[in-house]
């Protein structure tokens, strides 16, 4: 079985990518280290450092970790229908066994608006909590 070539412009435009989110996180790292720099010279403790400084830095990168988190679990959560878990998912597997457009939508749509709101009320969580 013979792979296809993916067409050259695809294929240039990963390796930029790759090199442009290579030389953005160095230049993250090297800026972090000279906050940190900064606050040591400041006359910072480490403890100071930690609350003050990285921890409202990091911020951003943890809220959206658990954005993602979030939002994957309770996708996954109406899989677990299939082995008697209960929940959105019995909706849909037995809309999909019978069907039934009605009965599928009656447990994706509000699986869908948990999985938005869940992801809304974190982002706002993240605006406020960033420091800029």
């Amino acid at each position: 079985m013979k792979r296809k070539k993916s067409p050259l412009a695809v294929d240039r435009f990963y390796k930029v990518d790759s090199r442009f989110r290579r030389v953005w996180a160095v230049s993250q790292i090297a800026s972090a280290l000279a906050v940190r720099e900064s606050a040591v010279a400041m006359g910072m403790t480490d403890r100071q450092i930690l609350r003050e400084v990285e921890l409202p830095l990091a911020m951003p990168s943890i809220v959206a970790g658990l954005r993602i988190a979030t939002v994957a679990t309770i996708g996954t959560a109406t899989i677990a229908a299939a082995i008697g878990g209960g929940g959105l998912g019995v909706f849909i597997f037995r809309g999909i066994s019978m069907v039934d457009t009605p009965t599928v939508l009656a447990g994706a749509v509000p699986a869908a608006l948990m999985a938005v709101i869940a992801d809304e009320g974190l982002e706002w969580a993240s605006r406020k909590l960033s420091p800029a």
